[in-house]
């Protein structure tokens, strides 16, 4: 940054979509075709030597500071790099001890990055909440030490400094988080804590589904797609940013794009603050824009192997950034339940009992009361609408 603070280059992101969107297939064409040949070589290739390179230099580091022998140093070092297990390029599960030692094994190495990616983030949030938790934390890439009891079989491991960045993609299907119940209010509580601010988002609604393709022309987009060869130059290009010279690089903000980023923090201020105070969320989000929108920039600039962050990838960060900004809004605009619950029993047309409506929606009451009031609001809202 300007000021001349160091941030790590790191993106959090949530997309939702209806089922049958091709989120999955997506997420493994980029697994299997895309990332394949980086991940392969950084994880095989690159960080075992990263790490030999960076524990050798700890070693003699600790060893003049503690008066020792840097034999021992090492040793007691890579005793340390091989109980943390092996590395994992990315998990979509796993508990926050287990990240933690991942992460202290990727500051012995001085390289690599923590990669969480969750599918069908409805069903898989609660079961994550102890990982997405401390992926909070994990933004700026610190997090606390956890004081573990220290043992024979188990000793403690030594504290390290240092800045690991961490990545998150969260996705699935919209109605699985908004369901007018307890999902929906989880997945709020983790927008209002920080999140809102920290991630990109997509939004595709059920009421704004894909084109339906005619068979024509998904035959010939399937032609295509078997002869494109545009996958593997991708992933030639990404393959070869898992040489070593690549690790740690710093990129410079010059002033022309330094002057953008600030001219857009200045604009995203003043429109958040035009919004108005029930709009609390997109307010937060919109004041914060601009320091996800660098780092997505900063990202741009390393896939382009450029030594700057260009005006250029500044911009197309700033794109992303408000489509992002407008599918948050949307998100956060969802019916409230007597509105689900009118909609619901309008779109089946045909007489329904309390049992029918306990079942199909989470969010319908079980107390009698409650479901007298729920009912009223929504025959209210029918009138109207």
């Amino acid at each position: 940054m300007p000021e001349g603070i160091k941030v790590p280059v790191n993106m959090y992101s949530i997309e939702l979509a209806p089922s049958n969107f091709g989120k999955t297939r997506t997420a493994r064409i980029m697994t299997d075709e895309v990332l394949n040949q980086f991940s392969d070589t950084f994880t095989k290739q690159t960080f075992p030597l990263l790490a030999e390179q960076s524990i050798n230099k700890l070693s003699v580091k600790r060893a003049n500071r503690k008066a020792t022998d840097p034999d021992e140093e090492r040793e007691q070092l890579v005793n340390e790099f091989n109980r943390a297990g092996s590395l994992l390029f990315c998990f979509d599960s796993g508990s926050a001890p287990g990240a933690k030692q991942l992460r202290h094994k990727l500051l012995l190495a001085n390289a690599g990055a923590l990669n969480l990616v969750v599918d069908e983030i409805g069903l898989n949030m609660g079961k994550n909440s102890e990982m997405i938790d401390l992926f909070m934390e994990l933004y700026d890439g610190k997090t606390g030490n956890a004081l573990n009891k220290n043992t024979k079989e188990n000793p403690r491991n030594s504290e390290m400094n240092g800045v690991t960045p961490s990545n998150m993609l969260l996705f699935g299907t919209d109605n699985k988080i908004f369901d007018g119940a307890r999902q929906e209010e989880e997945f709020l509580s983790l927008l209002k804590s920080g999140y809102g601010r920290r991630c990109f988002f997509c939004y595709i609604s059920d009421d704004n589904k894909k084109r339906i393709i005619p068979g024509h022309e998904a035959l010939a987009r399937s032609k295509r797609a078997a002869t494109s060869t545009t996958l593997e130059e991708i992933s030639d290009d990404l393959h070869a940013l898992a040489d070593m010279v690549n690790n740690n690089k710093t990129l410079i903000i010059p002033d022309d794009t330094a002057k953008l980023m600030y001219d857009y923090k200045a604009n995203c201020e003043l429109r958040a603050r035009n919004l108005k105070k029930a709009f609390a969320l997109q307010r937060t989000e919109l004041e914060a824009r601009f320091f996800k929108t660098i780092k997505l920039a900063g990202v741009y600039a390393f896939i382009d192997d450029e030594p700057e962050i260009s005006v250029e990838n500044l911009q197309a960060a700033i794109k992303v950034a408000e489509e992002s900004g407008e599918a948050y809004a949307e998100m956060l605009t969802q019916d409230k339940p007597h509105v689900k619950l009118a909609k619901h029993i309008a779109d089946l047309q045909e007489n329904v009992t309390h049992s029918d409506l306990t079942e199909d929606l989470s969010f319908y009451p079980k107390a009698a009361n409650q479901r007298a009031d729920m009912l009223t609001l929504a025959i209210s809202w029918g009138y109207k609408n």
